[in-house]
Formats: C-alpha cells, sequence, structure tokens
C-alpha cells in the first residue's frame, strides 16, 4: 500500500468516525429535541431545525397570502381568499398538530433515520375547516363576470327563403347546475387546503382553477337527431302552398310559415290538423268581418256615431264553412293563389250585402249619408264628394221615420212608380229616380216638394223614404251603383 493509498484510507476512517460519532449523538439526543429533524420539509419548505410555532407562523402567513382564481373564457369568474370560499384555518390546530408530528419524530427510530438517510415529510391533518353557508352562495351565476348562454336544442324551423323546414343546429351554451358547481369547487379547494401532495407554500400563493366545462347544461336533441330528421321530411310534404287573402290593399297570407302549425306528426307521418283550419278562419272572420256588428261612422258634421250591429245589414260576412273547405283544399294542392275569402253574398232577395273594402273599412270612401237629424245627405264616392244636398225623410209624426242603419243599395230603377199602403191610405207615386235601400225605404226624387231640410220630415215627411231635389237625385242616380252603401243616422239617439 502506498502512502497515498494509506492516507486516503485514514481520512475515510476518520470521516466514518466522525459521521458514527454525529449519528449517535443525533440518535442519543433526538428525545430531547426542540426543532424538527434535518431534511424535514412541510409542503416543499424545508423546515429542519424549526420549532413547531416557527413553522406554524409560516403557515398562517401563507394562509393569508392565498389568492383563489377561477377562470373561464380568459376571465377571471371569482377571485377570493380562502375565507372568502369557506375555508378557515385553526392556528390552535396547526400548532398541536405540528407539536404532535415532532413528538411522533422523536420517538420514532424510522423517523431519525430517515431524517439522516433521504428525509421526512409533515402534513397537517384536521387544521382547515369549511363552511358550506359561505361557498354555495357566492358560486350562483348572478356573481360569475362570463355571461351566462343557454344551450338550445336542435329544433326544426322554416326558412322563408326555402318555403320549407330545415334543421336549425343545436347551440352549446354555459349555463350550469348551481350544485354541479359547488360540489366540484368544494373538492379542489378540499384537496388543495387539506390534500398530502408536497406543494410549495409560496408557489401555491396563488391558486388558480379552470372552469369545469364539463358541467355545462348540454343540448339534448342533436342535429343528427334521427327522428328530428324524420318529422322534418314529413312536414315538408306540406310546403308550397301560399294562400294570400285580399281585403282591398290589406293581406293576410297563409303561407308554410303558418300551415306548419297546423301540422299533426306521428309515426313518421304529417297530418293537416282541419280543426286548426276551421280555427283561423274564424279568427279571420272575426277580424275582417263587419256586418252584424257594432260600426263606428265619422260624419260630415264631425261628430262620431255608432251604428248598433242589429241595424248593420251592409258588409261583409265570410261563409266560414265554404272558406274553411276552400282554404283545406288549396293546401293539400300546394296552391298558389290571391284572392278575397268567400264570402256570404245576397240576401234571400238576391240583393248584394257589400261593394268595396280596405281592410276592415267596408265604406272606403263610397257611401251615401243621411243625417236624420240635419235632414241633409252626403254622396262620396272614392272620398271625393259628388254632391250634398237638403232632403226630407219619414214623417215622424206619423210613425213613418226613416230607419237608421248601414244598408246597400237593392237596385236603382229610372223612370219608376212607388206603391204602398192599402185602402185610402194606399198611394201609387211616379218618379223619376229610384234607389232602395231597405225594404220600401230608399232615395228618390219628390217634385211635388217645394222645399227640403228643416223640421218639415216632422209633421210632414214621407212614407219612410228619403225625398230629395230632381237634380241632387239625378247626380246620385248616375253615380251610384248596386251594393253601394247608404249610412242613415241620427246626430243623437232620438
Amino acid at each position: 500500500m502506498t502512502t497515498t493509498q494509506r492516507t486516503v484510507l485514514i481520512n475515510l476512517l476518520i470521516i466514518v468516525i466522525a459521521g458514527a460519532a454525529v449519528c449517535w449523538q443525533f440518535l442519543s439526543q433526538r428525545s430531547q429535541s426542540t426543532v424538527f429533524f434535518p431534511n424535514t420539509t412541510f409542503r416543499g419548505m424545508d423546515i429542519s431545525g424549526m420549532t413547531p410555532d416557527e413553522v406554524a407562523d409560516e403557515v398562517l402567513k401563507w394562509r393569508e397570502k392565498v389568492d383563489i382564481r377561477l377562470m373561464e373564457d380568459g376571465e377571471v369568474d371569482l377571485s377570493g381568499s380562502a375565507e372568502d370560499f369557506g375555508f378557515t384555518i385553526n392556528a390552535d390546530a396547526v400548532r398541536n398538530d405540528l407539536k404532535a408530528s415532532l413528538e411522533n419524530m422523536k420517538v420514532s427510530k424510522e423517523a431519525a433515520f430517515r431524517s439522516l438517510a433521504i428525509g421526512n415529510t409533515v402534513t397537517l391533518t384536521e387544521s382547515w375547516s369549511f363552511d358550506e353557508d359561505v361557498l354555495y352562495p357566492l358560486v350562483r351565476s348572478q356573481n360569475l363576470t362570463v355571461k351566462r348562454r343557454p344551450s338550445y336544442d336542435a329544433e326544426i324551423v322554416v326558412d322563408d327563403a326555402e318555403k320549407k323546414c330545415v334543421i336549425k343546429p343545436e347551440v352549446y351554451g354555459n349555463q350550469f347546475a348551481r350544485e354541479d358547481l359547488y360540489a366540484w369547487m368544494k373538492e379542489q379547494l378540499t384537496d388543495f387546503f387539506t390534500g398530502t401532495e408536497s406543494w410549495s407554500m409560496e408557489d401555491t400563493a396563488q391558486l388558480s382553477l379552470d372552469f369545469p366545462t364539463e358541467i355545462y347544461r348540454k343540448p339534448q336533441v342533436l342535429a343528427d337527431d334521427e327522428e328530428l330528421n324524420r318529422k322534418c321530411k314529413a312536414l315538408n310534404k306540406f310546403a308550397g302552398a301560399k294562400i294570400t287573402y285580399m281585403f282591398g290593399s290589406e293581406t293576410e297570407k297563409v303561407d308554410f310559415a303558418r300551415i306548419v302549425n297546423w301540422l299533426d306528426y306521428k309515426k313518421g307521418k304529417a297530418k293537416l290538423n282541419e280543426d286548426a283550419v276551421t280555427a283561423f278562419v274564424a279568427e279571420l272572420a272575426e277580424k275582417y268581418d263587419t256586418r252584424g256588428k257594432d260600426h263606428e261612422f265619422n260624419t260630415s258634421t264631425g261628430h262620431t256615431v255608432t251604428l248598433p250591429a242589429n241595424r248593420v245589414e251592409y258588409g261583409y260576412v265570410i261563409d266560414q264553412e265554404a272558406e274553411t273547405e276552400q282554404l283545406i283544399s288549396e293546401i293539400k294542392g300546394k296552391e298558389k293563389v290571391n284572392r278575397e275569402p268567400i264570402y256570404i253574398e245576397k240576401d234571400r232577395w238576391d240583393n248584394p250585402y257589400y261593394y268595396g273594402r280596405q281592410g276592415v273599412d267596408d265604406l272606403n270612401g263610397t257611401y251615401v249619408e243621411v243625417n236624420l237629424t240635419e235632414q241633409h245627405v252626403w254622396f262620396y264616392k272614392n272620398g271625393h264628394l259628388v254632391t250634398d244636398t237638403d232632403c226630407v225623410t219619414g214623417n215622424v209624426s206619423r210613425g213613418m221615420s226613416t230607419t237608421p242603419g248601414i244598408y246597400a243599395v237593392t237596385f236603382k230603377r229610372s223612370p219608376a212608380v212607388l206603391r204602398g199602403g192599402e185602402g185610402e191610405a194606399h198611394y201609387e207615386t211616379p218618379v223619376t229616380y229610384w234607389m232602395p235601400f231597405n225594404g220600401g225605404q230608399g232615395l228618390h226624387d219628390a217634385t211635388w216638394r217645394g222645399s227640403f231640410g228643416g223640421n218639415i220630415y216632422r209633421y210632414s215627411g214621407s212614407h219612410g223614404c228619403v225625398n230629395l231635389p230632381k237634380s241632387a237625385a239625378r247626380t246620385i242616380y248616375q253615380n251610384i251603383e248596386r251594393g253601394m252603401p247608404v249610412v242613415v243616422y241620427h246626430d243623437e239617439e232620438e
């Protein structure tokens, strides 16, 4: 053995002997130690040589630095301290737990040898407490920064351009059940605060959690759903029809967007619900029928009078049974038509009920207006005054008053002989222009009268007709047509 080798060997023996002495001294004195053994860590922090109280102070300082953040779509949804999320630390429990850990190490030969070899790790058990009454109210969607969007199932809609059903794809939103977010947050925070992983307290002073997108409420019906596609195909068998109802220049359309709501679907087949069509026609009639309804009328003298329903014999009434049958046929035949609805056109004497309309306005600027109070007549055509004149109406004193109401001109005749009455009251009166509108009541010239207007009608009025000067009667006769409306009223009810 060379001198160098002998020197190395002697040095090694000295190191071993010294190390053994140190180990023996550590092993013999460990039971009196007031600090943690060498190579001891707590959550990544070296606590060798620190007392339990010193370690506890560091834990409490770390607790105050913890910043919890819930992140979603790159934004901070929620942030706060441990206490803000319902987790609090028990300082006394931490100190007692650390002291107990040290006491266990002091009596454990294994812990002593592990300290000299690979080191020891200290953990805390019951130092954190959780209050669900703090966390649960916090995780409401109203408290989150990111705006919530609902999910939508795929659905059948009518494409206005294609005029048929198409499937609108599902939409994925970000709404969630509060119970799900609560359970997830509680689990994540519990693992963070009470888990056994050796996390560095400095590195984990900020805890960033990514929102669990798996708890988003998802659509239940997707665009590739087999039944949804089968239904769409069945409904499209009724696509194509378009019926446009004409009410003057106003219209009501029955296209596929409306028809699809009248279709019943069952077992892969679509069927037109005829009751729904019937109900639609009834609604159409309720909106656009004018005969037999109270009728407000703006007079030429600036008043507004209401003619009661039982006196409104002029106007439009949809023949609902015939119209329903016609509409069903057109829908099934996929027809495209512009038309008026089927009206009840004539009374039992074959006289017309109506003349022209603009939406619900069935006078539409063309009518004869008879003001019984003012004893005056106006005749408007297409919104323009054709003529106006004083008149004489039915004799009030003899109970022959002209009946208020709205009527249609039955016909016109020139010349004509007016006949009525019985016995001595019988009369036959020739006139040049005759325009009846309410049974035996009508407009005509009365050349036997020397004057018109005033109170003549009260004591020397007609048998119920509207007497006119011949020139005015001629003008009206030349411009009036069968079916035109005649509005008869008092300024005030008499």
